[in-house]
């Protein structure tokens, strides 16, 4: 049986590890699909309180999605 000693390097060592996959692919996956960038003009409309519009410019709703 292991000592608490082993158990909390074994904890760091495992933390440190899952650490370092989750920094690779978060610089390897850094981009935005262009499609969220429909969901984040809704967004920003409705926190501006124009609410669910595509285009405050425009009085007709159009469907926001692809």
């Amino acid at each position: 049986m292991a000592t608490a000693a082993q158990q909390d390097s074994r904890t760091q060592a495992a933390y440190a590890l899952a650490a370092v996959v989750w920094a690779w692919f978060a610089w390897r996956f850094n981009f935005v699909c262009d499609d969220a960038f429909i969901s984040f003009r809704y967004s920003h409309h409705l926190a501006a309180g124009s609410g669910l519009v595509y285009d405050t410019a425009r009085a007709v709703p159009v469907e926001g999605y692809s």
